[in-house]
């Protein structure tokens, strides 16, 4: 499944269009959002986009690795075997350079730990990534 990311420098708008496309927009908006073809409702857009904020609540107590499996387990389902998870966690610390500290608590990461730590929380739950 391809993956899409929105970086741009600040003040470009990039918030403001993801808050529209993910349906946290405050007040009035227009116009229709179209993921291959389709108009985007808030099922394809929770099946298909992941969204990553600035700032998330972590479980206090919890490691790197521990956070990844916790979000898997959230968000894959029991469908999904512990030895899938487990897999695609290590895959995404790997992925995300976040292997060299995923023993370390949560709190003891880097800034930009902490970033990739929120996007890997997304990546996880890829549903591409899995079989039906």
């Amino acid at each position: 499944m391809p993956k899409t990311m929105v970086a741009t420098e600040a003040g470009s708008g990039k918030r403001a269009l993801l808050e529209v496309i993910s349906r946290r927009a405050q007040g009035p908006t227009r116009g229709q959002i179209i993921l291959n073809g389709a108009p985007m409702s808030l099922r394809l857009f929770q099946q298909s986009c992941g969204y990553v904020t600035h700032k998330c609540d972590l479980l206090p107590g919890l490691n790197v690795e521990q956070t990844l499996y916790y979000a898997a387990q959230l968000t894959i389902g029991s469908q999904v075997s512990r030895y899938m998870k487990r897999s695609r966690v290590k895959q995404v610390m790997a992925d995300l350079a976040l292997s060299q500290v995923a023993n370390r608590s949560t709190d003891d990461i880097t800034q930009s730990e902490y970033r990739r730590l929120m996007i890997g929380a997304q990546l996880v739950r890829d549903p591409g990534e899995f079989p039906n």
